[in-house]
């Protein structure tokens, strides 16, 4: 595809173009808690106008695999406005790289692939901006060396940048797949997500200052609600039609009595998960790690592999990680409080 003529890094063009991951038949894919993905309308955009907007980004902006990405939501930057944003020392930088614009975890943050094919070099770019910019940055930063400390595969911070208006991280790419792309077979590799995720539910939880438990998510969710930061659009086909708050009173009448505490990851998906050919997990987007119920992993990691391979590999998941067999009733609810999220 032909996206017109590019120009310096710090020369963005006329207008502003809004981006649109996943952008295919006039529609756009929007991934929920499962990876399951659901259709909406996109807004009226002339897609060819906008990639020629976009295009100044880098001499060798990488724009192949639009069509397979996530969207970006709808609080999150334009992804040119993110670029333009960075000090002019990281714009002189990231020239040599080949920017590619990707999808985004937890947090409303714009994230970038980058190459450089000279140096063997790939690293990713997460920029966040807006109120919660930098507590969002200072999260994920803290959580993920406190991880790294303790042996779990984790990013490396190459640059940090953090003001009153922006924030920014630039950091390793973690060798692997994500686990619906491994090239591994299934048993192994259900096997393999299992280790892994039990190695970091056997750090001790004692240990960790971040406060991931029950009450203190039933507390961020609340608030959120309040402040309309909860889309149901997304939400798993059997809330459908039900708005937030009815989902968070089901959640207060079900409470578990007891919390089964350990480091979790917090958003363990699959997309925030990597297994390389040695079968090695490695851990990203890690700033909702800290003390928390098992579960609130389990049940992400149940979702995402029912939904990639089927029911059937849940029991040898189970075993796996050492349950003869899943909780029912807490796997609802943390799939339930994750939706709020």
């Amino acid at each position: 595809m032909e996206i017109g003529r590019t120009s310096r890094l710090d020369e963005p063009p006329n207008g502003a173009a809004m981006l649109l991951f996943g952008l295919r038949n006039g529609k756009v894919g929007v991934g929920g808690a499962a990876g399951r993905l659901r259709e909406i309308h996109a807004f009226e955009l002339n897609t060819r106008q906008a990639l020629r907007s976009m295009a100044w980004y880098a001499p060798r902006l990488d724009w192949s695999a639009i069509g397979s990405a996530r969207l970006v939501g709808a609080g999150v930057l334009m992804a040119q406005d993110a670029l333009s944003a960075l000090p002019e020392s990281w714009r002189r930088a990231l020239r040599r790289f080949a920017i590619k614009p990707i999808g985004h975890g937890m947090s409303d943050a714009n994230l970038f692939r980058l190459r450089d094919d000279v140096r063997a070099e790939r690293l990713y770019l997460k920029v966040h901006r807006g109120e919660a910019a930098q507590t969002e940055l200072r999260n994920e930063v803290e959580r993920t060396k406190w991880l790294a400390a303790r042996g779990i595969m984790v990013p490396r911070f190459v640059r940090l940048c953090e003001d009153s208006l922006l924030a920014a991280v630039l950091m390793t790419a973690l060798p692997g797949r994500h686990p619906q792309h491994a090239h591994i077979p299934l048993p192994e590799l259900i096997r393999q997500l299992a280790e892994g995720l039990r190695k970091l539910h056997s750090i001790p939880a004692s240990d960790c200052p971040f406060d991931e438990t029950v009450w203190a998510r039933l507390a961020r969710a609340r608030s959120a609600i309040a402040e309309g930061l909860v889309d149901p659009d997304y939400f798993s086909e059997r809330n459908q039609g039900l708005a937030p708050q009815a989902i968070y009173t089901r959640l207060m009448r079900t409470v578990p009595e007891h919390e089964d505490i350990v480091v979790v990851h917090g958003d363990a998906t699959f997309d925030n998960l990597l297994i390389d050919d040695a079968g090695n997990v490695g851990f990203i987007d890690c700033g909702h790690t800290g003390r928390g119920d098992r579960y609130l992993d389990l049940a992400t990691m149940v979702a995402d592999i029912e939904a990639y391979f089927g029911p059937d590999c849940i029991p040898l998941f189970a075993r796996s990680y050492g349950h003869a067999a899943f909780d029912e009733r807490k796997l609802g609810f943390f799939t339930d409080l994750y939706e709020l999220f």
